[in-house]
């Protein structure tokens, strides 16, 4: 489909870039729930793929980090991997929107 930003392959943007198109009229309504759907399909069969390929290396660091008395979900933890967390050196979510 070639629009007028460039060329779209459907589920290739974020939500609210569709949303977006669908207010500057690029993209139609019946469009933008199965858009949203797919992006949000698309996500999960990633994370199932990244965990399925790093499984052995992310239960290595989970052994590692609950042997050095560290929780899981945190900066050195292996939660690290999907999410973005502060260190303990950093004082403001500024990173966040990097």
């Amino acid at each position: 489909m070639l629009t007028p930003i460039g060329l779209d392959f459907r589920g290739e943007r974020f939500p609210t870039v569709s949303h977006d198109c669908l207010t500057i009229q690029i993209l139609l309504l019946i469009q933008l729930p199965s858009d949203i759907a797919s992006q949000i399909f698309g996500g999960f069969l990633a994370a199932l793929l990244l965990q399925g390929i790093f499984w052995e290396d992310i239960q290595k660091l989970s052994a590692a980090t609950l042997a050095a008395g560290k929780p899981l979900v945190s900066a050195e933890g292996p939660a690290f991997i999907l999410c973005v967390f502060p260190t303990a050196d950093q004082n403001n979510l500024g990173f966040l929107l990097l």
